[in-house]
């Protein structure tokens, strides 16, 4: 009876190191081999990413960002990287964690990939292995593919109107001007139960319907497609996690929140305001503040601000109410009327004054002797 058993044991334990050693070489198999940047390509949109976060990391975050990549482009749950002898566990698994954030940061289009993720590890002979296990929203190639061209048909319609714009500044404008008045801001009563759809450049482009994310990453694409390098930007505003843009124009970089240029009246979206439109980080740290800043190039320049650009703006060394005039009429066309003022004291008083002189939407036809305007940092905006 005990060599019976004593075989059987053997029997067993042969039985389990085979199976141990074939599943490992099939684990072996599966991990992502290298490849070049050049070839990534997470969808089939026409654009080429600046790949901006890619050249912030470090050999060892760049070797799993292109791990991670091909394993996206094979659509490829679980992508495996390996650690030698001489890495360290801990911190290889921190690389994947940064290299994941900054792929999908550089890659907007990457819509199909959900938010959830897990990374584990596995000993297989001497050697540890990461695992990356992704949640796709979809693993259909044909349905990703048709959503995708989806998507450039609607790039393709933004670009067709930008063919008299003979500046990147005024491609840059039209841009954020189209996407603010076609897309809706999606409306939540529970920030922890927004569908992740809503997230995605996809949403935004195609359903007309997203967060600030998901209207973010449309930004971008729109500008990477049109050849306006730009980067995606993570924080905050009024406590609550935000995103927005820094878009590169004439070497100098601004920072661009579309979301909050279009939040003014959500019931009239043809209402676009340009308070965040190319802003320094010094104006946009009054409302804002912005993730790993230090990572992020600096925001300074001021030349092609919304405002300054236009000569929209006011300040002591003006004649007030002759400034104001030329403003309200290179603005006469337009819904709001779009103001900067600094270093001046009392400005609701003297632009109702000033307005009410110039008879600005009948003031003084109907005798109305009060306005009601909105002010963000330095600008007053009055709906016509």
């Amino acid at each position: 009876m005990k060599k019976i058993l004593t075989i059987l044991f053997i029997a067993i334990i042969v039985i389990a190191g085979i199976f141990f050693f074939t599943s490992s070489q099939n684990f072996m198999e599966n991990i992502v081999k290298d490849i070049d940047v050049s070839e990534i390509k997470l969808s089939d949109i026409g654009y080429n990413s600046n790949m901006y976060y890619y050249e912030k990391l470090s050999d060892s975050q760049k070797k799993c960002y292109r791990a991670i990549a091909k394993g996206i482009m094979e659509l490829k749950e679980n992508i495996t990287v390996q650690v030698t002898k001489e890495e360290n566990y801990d911190i290889i698994k921190d690389d994947i964690d940064i290299a994941l954030a900054a792929l999908l940061a550089d890659y907007p289009d990457a819509f199909y990939i959900g938010d959830k993720y897990e990374i584990g590890s596995l000993n297989i002979i001497n050697t540890k292995i990461l695992n990356l296990k992704l949640d796709y929203t979809s693993k259909n190639k044909a349905e990703i593919q048709n959503m995708a061209a989806k998507m450039n048909d609607e790039l393709d319609k933004i670009s067709s109107r930008l063919v008299d714009a003979k500046s990147n500044y005024e491609k840059e404008l039209l841009i954020h001007d189209i996407l603010a008045k076609d897309i809706a801001y999606y409306n939540y009563e529970d920030v922890n139960n927004i569908p992740f759809i809503k997230h995605t450049a996809y949403s935004a482009l195609v359903d007309k319907s997203a967060v600030c994310d998901g209207m973010t990453k449309a930004f971008q694409i729109a500008l990477n497609k049109n050849g306006i390098e730009s980067i995606f930007v993570t924080g905050e505003t009024e406590g609550v996690a935000h995103a927005w843009c820094k878009v590169k124009i004439d070497n100098d970089y601004y920072n661009v929140d579309l979301t909050s240029d279009k939040t003014l009246n959500a019931e009239n979206t043809d209402l676009i305001v340009h308070s965040y439109f190319n802003v320094t980080d010094k104006e946009i740290l009054n409302t804002h503040k912005i993730d790993k800043n230090d990572q992020l190039p600096s925001c300074t320049a001021t030349k092609y601000n919304y405002y300054i650009f236009n000569n929209y703006t006011i300040s002591t060394l003006d004649n007030f109410q002759y400034k104001l005039n030329q403003i309200v009429q290179k603005q006469k066309a337009e819904p709001l009327l779009e103001v900067n003022i600094t270093g001046i004291n009392n400005v609701p008083e003297k632009l109702v004054e000033a307005l009410y002189n110039i008879n600005f939407n009948r003031f003084k036809t109907n005798n109305i002797t009060s306005m009601q305007y909105n002010k963000i940092n330095n600008n007053y905006i009055v709906i016509k």
